[in-house]
This record gives structure tokens, sequence and C-alpha cells, in this order.
């Protein structure tokens, strides 16, 4: 008689782990360091002014003042860029059973934020 083996066996559940780990990385240091602001315009400037290096400027008791030169602040600016990816996940697909996530849909935002990310960092350092 054959003996029936677990190779065999139709719809035996698979041991898969529950998570889902990411291979690239995502740190992003340069963009995370960056305060972030609103603009009013695609081209923003700003005015950026450098200072003396310091120094010694300490004066003897009676010495004549040390007359300095004003310094004029130089015009900087950027432009803006828009950065963008569409997720599209069908409501059944989202819904049925899977390993590693609940919802496509929160697991696509989730990386398409890191990819966004990523493509800004590297926009910005190379």
């Amino acid at each position: 008689m054959a003996i029936l083996t677990s190779d065999q066996i139709i719809g035996k559940r698979e041991s898969v782990e529950n998570k889902i780990f990411r291979i690239f990385p995502s740190d992003t240091p340069f963009i995370s360091s960056l305060s972030k602001r609103t603009i009013d315009s695609t081209f923003p400037n700003w005015l950026e002014k450098e200072l003396e290096a310091p120094s010694k400027i300490a004066v003897s008791e009676g010495a004549d003042a040390v007359e300095v030169g004003v310094t004029q602040p130089a015009l900087r600016n950027n432009v803006t860029q828009i950065l963008s990816r569409v997720i599209k996940v069908s409501r059944t697909a989202d819904r049925v059973a899977k390993y590693g996530r609940a919802e496509e849909l929160a697991e696509g935002i989730i990386d398409t934020g890191i990819v966004l990310m990523n493509a800004l960092e590297f926009s910005c350092v190379g």
C-alpha cells in the first residue's frame, strides 16, 4: 500500500515569515536634517549673509573705535520639484488574506513614501 507523504498533500500551508523585509536602505540623512516650511512660489529666494570669522576684537581702554564695513547679503534661490507616484490597488486585492501585511494599499503607501524620500535625497545630494 502506498504511503501519503507531505510533498503529495494538496493545499498544504506554506511556512512564510509574517513580515516583509525591505532590502533597500531607506535612510535619508540630508532630507531628514532639513527644516520644512511652506513657500508660495516655484522659484523661492532668500537672503544669506556671511559673518566674519571669530577673532580677538578686544581693545585697550581709551583706544579708538575700529571701523568695520557693512556686509550686504547675497541672494540665493532654488527650484521646487514635484515627485509623483500613484498607487492603485483593487478593493479585493486589499482585502484578501496575505502574508506579511494586512492591506496592500497601506503597504504600497509606506513603500512609495520610502521611494519618494530616497528620490528626493538623491536629487539633493546625488
